[in-house]
């Protein structure tokens, strides 16, 4: 799976779509790294799916430096009839504004819902980049729930050796970045440089090609001052901060199609923060990009009660959902008996998260299916 350069061009110029998969563990300078590779596929059009879908927390402070996601990998589910209990004479497929319909003729027979299967069939690619510090098939095997690994002549490790991550993700990009294009485009150059800082520990402990790596950015435009600021965390503001600790504390649940992030009241106590209305919604929309493909994504959160005659002052627990399907989340506000607001919902109070979570899913099951 480790393979030269010219085997790697070649795998890229004839793949329309890759995986990017980042070994749990490894550091901020893999995830930059891949972070640099995955905008510069994406110039090149190629359908992406980056995994983890989960973001770490230190990814909050690139945020501005992060490429949205592009077309991502289509998705595939399969319906699947009993072809011996119900002989199909005629099958048609329709559609209006809300709805699209397969309309399924019978020969004789009535029909029974709960014999119809559903499967969501993995995602598939034709090539997998994957960034580890040292291979292992456990963990490679791990993304085999997520995703389709393809055959290993189209896998290709990136792991350090006598060369670091960051040398080599430059080479891979550099090798179809005919004229520097893709090298100079956006904030690649600074993603890339960023990784080579934090491999060398702030060039402490520097190679002469990863000396050679850093000049070469910096002629490219990476931004060598806001590279070093943003490694000082004292300098992250009060919303990056609080973004990431919700990126930090989110899951996704790929069944419900939605993303769960959980903030306490010490979270916001501990930045000096509100859980007002507009805040939330700033970092549910980072939130909704940063972990892309969800019809629904949530914030969970903790705050002092607002009932007055509460004599115990018990913290309660509310919940703000936001969706871009306007149909699925009028059902959900429907099920919550609350209201859209726009692209989004406010739901509670509950007592615990537990409850929450409970009650939501139950909903978002009858908004989903």
């Amino acid at each position: 799976m480790e393979k030269d350069i010219g085997a790697i061009k070649q795998i890229i110029e004839t793949s329309q779509s890759a995986g990017l998969l980042l070994e749990k563990g490894t550091g901020e300078e893999f995830f930059l790294a891949k972070e640099a590779l995955k905008t510069a596929l994406l110039l090149k059009n190629l359908a992406l799916i980056s995994l983890p879908y989960e973001i770490p927390a230190y990814a909050s402070k690139w945020l501005p430096f992060l490429t949205k996601e592009g077309a991502p990998v289509p998705q595939k589910i399969s319906i699947n009839i009993p072809k011996e209990k119900y002989p199909v004479k005629e099958l048609k497929y329709d559609e209006d504004n809300d709805y699209f319909s397969l309309l399924i003729t019978l020969q004789g027979t009535n029909f029974n819902k709960d014999d119809l299967i559903f499967k969501e069939t993995l995602p598939k690619t034709d090539s997998i980049f994957y960034f580890c510090r040292n291979f292992d098939s456990e963990k490679l095997n791990h993304f085999k729930t997520l995703i389709e690994i393809p055959e290993k002549e189209n896998v290709i490790l990136i792991k350090p050796d006598q060369e670091t991550v960051s040398e080599k993700a430059f080479e891979i990009i550099d090798s179809f970045s005919f004229d520097n294009e893709i090298l100079k485009t956006s904030h690649l150059p600074t993603l890339l440089f960023a990784a080579v800082f934090k491999e060398t520990d702030g060039f402490k402990n520097i190679s002469q090609g990863a000396l050679r790596l850093a000049a070469r950015l910096l002629e490219l435009g990476a931004d060598k001052e806001t590279t070093e600021n943003i490694f000082n965390q004292d300098k992250i503001p009060v919303f990056w901060q609080m973004l990431g600790r919700a990126l930090a504390r989110t899951a996704v649940d790929q069944n419900l199609q939605s993303s769960w992030t959980f903030l306490s009241k010490k979270d916001f106590e501990k930045h000096k923060a509100e859980p007002k209305e507009e805040f939330l919604l700033k970092i549910l929309k980072e939130i909704s990009q940063t972990v892309p493909g969800q019809t629904f994504s949530l914030i969970l959160w903790q705050a002092p009660t607002q009932n007055a005659f509460d004599l115990n002052n018990e913290d309660e627990i509310w919940a703000t959902i936001k969706s871009a399907d306007a149909v699925k989340l009028n059902f959900l506000a429907t099920e919550l008996k609350t209201k859209n607001q726009n692209g989004h919902l406010k739901t509670g109070p509950f007592k615990t998260f537990s409850e929450a979570e409970i009650q939501i899913r139950r909903a978002l099951k009858s908004a989903i299916f």
